[in-house]
């Protein structure tokens, strides 16, 4: 049976049939599993530690993360560990 055949009875294009007979035919290429990594600007356990204390103080147990960070900012302290203020409600969801 050709090719086209085939096509009008499955009801396929011609086309599409042909490319996927071809990529049956083709051999796999072999999956190498790649290393996960940890990306470069992850906490590490003292800094999550040190976010938390500091996000669940009682000064500061009412604000949103963003605000806590804020306010240290204009108290001129910075926590590089927090990321921008980014970092602290993430290590409120963990």
């Amino acid at each position: 049976m050709t090719t086209r055949q085939a096509a009008v009875l499955t009801g396929l294009v011609r086309s599409t049939a042909i490319r996927h007979g071809r990529a049956a035919l083709a051999p796999a290429p072999p999956m190498v599993p790649r290393p996960v990594l940890d990306p470069v600007y992850k906490l590490t356990v003292p800094e999550r530690l040190r976010i938390l204390e500091v996000l669940t103080s009682p000064r500061f147990v009412d604000l949103a993360p963003l605000q806590v960070y804020a306010q240290l900012l204009d108290e001129g302290v910075y926590r590089p560990e927090s990321g921008g203020g980014s970092g602290m409600p993430w290590v409120l969801r963990r």
